[in-house]
């Protein structure tokens, strides 16, 4: 089985670990990055196509397909706010805040 985690190093939320969140089989979605704005171009007026000037990737989405399955409701909210301060929070807080040193990541574990 195969363990998805997401932690800051503080704090973490894992699936199929956790009783509570299962991930689905064909749950993640990755998907590949475009140019933004399609990037920019040259063109010669001398040879035939046109050549990439200048690119910047734009930002991957990835989307991961979940089933709760807590058994009371204490613990599901809890994990759920647990994962809502990670993805809402503290992930901006990183890329907004130049003090903040802590990423927030996805790990993959295979078992075995």
């Amino acid at each position: 089985m195969t363990t998805y985690t997401i932690t800051d190093g503080d704090l973490t939320v894992s699936f199929m670990a956790d009783p509570g969140f299962k991930m689905l089989r064909d749950g993640w979605a990755g998907r590949s990055t475009t140019f933004k704005g399609g990037g920019s171009y040259g063109n010669s007026a001398v040879a035939d196509g046109r050549i990439l000037r200048h690119a910047v990737y734009d930002n991957v989405v990835e989307n991961y397909k979940l089933v709760l399955g807590f058994t009371d409701t204490d613990n599901m909210i809890s994990r759920i706010d647990d994962l809502e301060e990670l993805l809402l929070r503290r992930a901006p807080d990183y890329w907004l805040d130049r003090f903040n040193n802590s990423p927030v990541y996805i790990t993959r574990q295979l078992d075995g």
